[in-house]
């Protein structure tokens, strides 16, 4: 099929699970064309990826061990102008990390993702090494690394990262998840070595506190999204600080449990704001009432799980002469106690635009 595709700069190969995959794609020696820029498949093991990238460096026809292309990576050109890799894999390795850039040197966005069956051994497991090689992808401006929940990476710490940042001065996107080891050193490094950092996304940081965005003053005109998900030493001092990057539309807190009211006060005053997830923050119907007052054009609003907040609250919210009234269009309001039919009727005769609603686990 590939062979007749002369022209073909993107392709998206999904399965639906790993297990029947193993046994299967083993046999078909998937050679990219050459005019692909965009490249996505899931799942795969590792050495599938890692034969499917020497089939993309050799091309059609050439047979070369992968020890010989790995250590040697400068002994074959690079005929392939692939750009943009996204895996989904059993697990990621320092061994793929390098073949992945001793022979991509074009690529500019990278995302690794695993969900290892087991608990990954030590001796291959993802490390400091790793992140080392990544350091050398000088072109490199997207970079998503991210391991699923309850698996952790093990041997990547803060060296690691500051590694990384001292070698990708380019990214602008930089998505890290599972990482148990990194600390506040690390993601400060992160924050103040990225000058055109524009997204940053951190999942299950398990020692992020409020310490590493004291001081965000070299990113926070350029930063556009964050994105923190279940990092549970965060609290509303956080959002103090962020609340100096102005050109702000995402703003993702959802499973930080510690956001509290006075955040709110912090996040009302941004002006460009066009997402909000708060999912399980500490909020009540007091800080509904300070959020009530933030000028930006806010479409989307989560507060799935906010138990403490309840009708008095959306009334405070919903003024029938507040900007968020006018602009909001999705609205998520799973799993609160407190709301009865009386907070939905009132949404419905204050929120003409709205078009998504999400209550308990029913979409309307």
């Amino acid at each position: 099929m590939f062979r007749c595709c002369l022209h073909l700069e993107s392709l998206s190969m999904k399965f639906r699970s790993l297990s029947p995959l193993y046994g299967e794609f083993d046999i078909i020696r998937l050679h990219l064309p050459k005019t692909i820029k965009t490249f996505l498949l899931q799942p795969a093991s590792n050495k599938q990826a890692m034969e499917l990238i020497l089939n993309t460096r050799l091309g059609i026809g050439e047979n070369v061990p992968l020890e010989t292309i790995v250590h040697n990576p400068v002994s074959l050109p690079s005929r392939h102008m692939l750009q943009s890799l996204t895996l989904v894999l059993d697990a990621i390795t320092d061994e793929l990390i390098s073949t992945i850039v001793n022979l991509l040197p074009y690529l500019i966005h990278l995302s690794l993702e695993d969900n290892p069956q087991e608990k990954p051994s030590l001796s291959v497991d993802l490390s400091n090494t790793g992140l080392q090689s990544l350091s050398s992808s000088r072109k490199l401006t997207r970079l998503s690394l991210s391991r699923r929940r309850p698996n952790v990476f093990q041997r990547v710490t803060d060296i690691g990262a500051f590694v990384l940042a001292e070698g990708c001065k380019e990214l602008e996107s930089i998505r890290l998840g599972g990482f148990s080891k990194l600390t506040d050193a690390a993601y400060i490094s992160i924050l103040q070595s990225f000058r055109n950092l524009r997204r940053f996304e951190i999942i299950n940081g398990y020692f992020l506190s409020d310490l590493a965005f004291h001081d965000i003053g070299s990113v926070a005109q350029s930063l556009v999204e964050v994105v923190l998900i279940s990092c549970n030493l965060l609290t509303s001092e956080t959002a103090k600080s962020l609340c100096s990057c102005n050109n702000l539309t995402v703003l993702d807190l959802g499973g930080c449990r510690s956001i509290a009211d006075h955040g709110l006060n912090s996040i009302a005053m941004l002006p460009n704001l066009t997402l909000l997830d708060l999912s399980g923050a500490d909020i009540t119907d007091g800080g509904l009432s300070t959020l009530s007052l933030c000028s930006s054009s806010i479409d989307t609003l989560r507060l799935r799980g906010c138990k403490r907040i309840g009708d008095r609250g959306f009334k405070k919210l919903l003024r029938v002469d507040g900007t968020i009234t006018r602009t909001l269009s999705t609205l998520d309001l799973g799993y609160l106690p407190g709301v009865s039919d009386e907070t939905i009727t009132w949404i419905g005769k204050t929120c003409s635009p709205l078009l998504l609603f999400a209550l308990g686990i029913v979409s309307l």
